[in-house]
């Protein structure tokens, strides 16, 4: 039983749920829309506000394509590289965002997915970091947040349960026992039936010392109470101003509406659970009751709620206890996780170092980030250009 500090709250054992409203890049790059999002995640009733911050010439190959949940969305198939550069964002425009998160009551933190974005985020005094899902096989990386002393956050999204072991395994090396661990699904959006909120009891019975969250890509008003009675104590969910609005993950955050309806319910749902003496439970039948109830309040004809939904989608987001890389999960694995890449020409018979290889997206068809270790201190087989996926056949005696 873990309660951690972040901030100026407490999260975790006996601890109210801490409600982490997904910003990430929904600004579209535009400062006002940016503001918008923390004025929404404040007025809609979560704790604190999170975005992305990224440096798109360390994180993805110039050539990279898009996954299909962003071509379809966006509706163009260009570069990855190209997008993102739209989307990234400069250390005084954070510093802008923290400052109007504080004075509106709001933690805020970053997901990071590069080495420079950690220690920008630290320097910003930051408490807390999210690894996000593409990275739970890049353990440089993972490593290098450890080290901060930060709370660690991890997405376990496209992940098997060996990877998962392995993340907690290479923060718990580097001295930090401070880990919140998230139930994620990458699917963009998820079906509920691929929620799989089971594993959080998967996670609850072999590592009884992280705290646990949800991740939700759902599109559902549902889940995140349903999270909470089997004891997630921070959910996570991607916010837009206007779902309508032209670009990559507006299609499948969630509305002002929506999110205040999401908020109220974990709420009330966690009120019921404290009435009736629940910590935590994977009783379907139990978790209904406690939905009927705390929704009950909540009813109106713009949400209903009615009971016969709430059987129907408990038992459809419990789904498996199972933790593995699912088939609705591959395109984003070969698209969003990431693999070796050379950083600058590289001669025939020239070692490999970190000074000229890096971890880019995508994955699809390259060297895992997990295996840098041992490809360090081996030989090139040929002349490689900078920025190219770098192959087995590139290594002396293979990968």
């Amino acid at each position: 039983m873990v309660t951690l500090k972040i901030g100026h709250h407490a999260v975790g054992h006996d601890q109210p749920v801490f409600i982490i409203a997904e910003a990430g890049s929904n600004h579209d790059g535009d400062m006002e829309v940016g503001h918008a999002l923390i004025d929404m995640a404040a007025r809609c009733g979560a704790d604190g506000v999170k975005f992305q911050k990224f440096d798109t010439d360390r994180l993805v190959s110039r050539v990279g394509g898009s996954a299909q949940y962003i071509k379809t969305a966006t509706r163009k198939d260009e570069p990855l590289h190209q997008l993102l550069k739209t989307l990234q964002l400069d250390r005084d425009r954070f510093k802008e965002f923290q400052k109007h998160a504080s004075e509106s009551g709001l933690e805020f933190w970053a997901s990071v997915f590069d080495m420079e974005s950690v220690d920008a985020m630290v320097e910003l005094g930051s408490e807390t970091t999210k690894v996000g899902a593409g990275d739970t096989d890049n353990d440089s990386l993972i490593a290098h947040v450890a080290r901060t002393g930060q709370v660690v956050q991890i997405s376990t999204g496209m992940s098997t349960m060996a990877q998962v072991r392995k993340c907690l395994d290479i923060c718990r090396k580097e001295g930090n026992q401070r880990i919140i661990l998230f139930q994620c699904t990458s699917s963009y959006p998820c079906p509920v039936e691929h929620a799989n909120l089971l594993a959080l009891e998967t996670f609850r019975t072999e590592f009884p010392d992280v705290v646990l969250g949800f991740s939700d890509h759902t599109q559902s008003l549902l889940t995140p109470a349903i999270a909470v009675c089997l004891g997630a104590k921070i959910h996570e969910r991607h916010i837009t101003i206007d779902t309508e609005r032209h670009g990559a993950d507006h299609s499948m955050s969630t509305g002002p509406d929506a999110y205040t309806e999401i908020c109220k319910s974990i709420r009330a749902t966690e009120a019921v659970m404290s009435r009736l003496g629940v910590r935590h439970t994977t009783d379907s039948g139990q978790i209904v009751t406690i939905l009927d109830s705390a929704l009950e309040g909540q009813r109106s004809a713009e949400y209903p709620y009615p009971k016969e939904q709430i059987e129907e989608e408990v038992p459809l987001a419990l789904g498996s206890a199972e933790k593995k890389q699912w088939p609705v999960e591959q395109d984003i694995i070969a698209t969003m996780r990431k693999s070796l890449h050379t950083r600058r020409p590289i001669k025939k018979g020239e070692r490999y170092t970190r000074d000229n290889l890096e971890v880019l997206r995508p994955q699809r068809g390259g060297i895992l980030p997990e295996h840098l270790e041992s490809i360090l201190g081996r030989t090139a087989t040929r002349d490689i250009e900078a920025n190219v996926q770098l192959k087995p056949d590139m290594v002396t005696g293979g990968a």
